[in-house]
């Protein structure tokens, strides 16, 4: 039997991929993997300062 935990789940992946999908209509502006992550890593410094870990690449 499947939980409801894992349903939930698999729903909330379900409707962010579709939203991913209409974003990308109405949008040209793609990013890169290397974008993206340094998005994150700022976001995590300016959140966190110096005591956060970040990856570096």
């Amino acid at each position: 039997m499947v939980d409801l935990e894992s349903l939930q789940f698999e729903r909330e992946v379900y409707l962010k991929l579709q939203s991913a999908e209409r974003e990308e209509v109405l949008t040209d502006k793609r990013y890169s993997p290397k974008e993206v992550l340094q998005a994150m890593q700022g976001a995590i410094s300016d959140c966190c300062g110096s005591t956060g870990y970040v990856m570096r690449i």
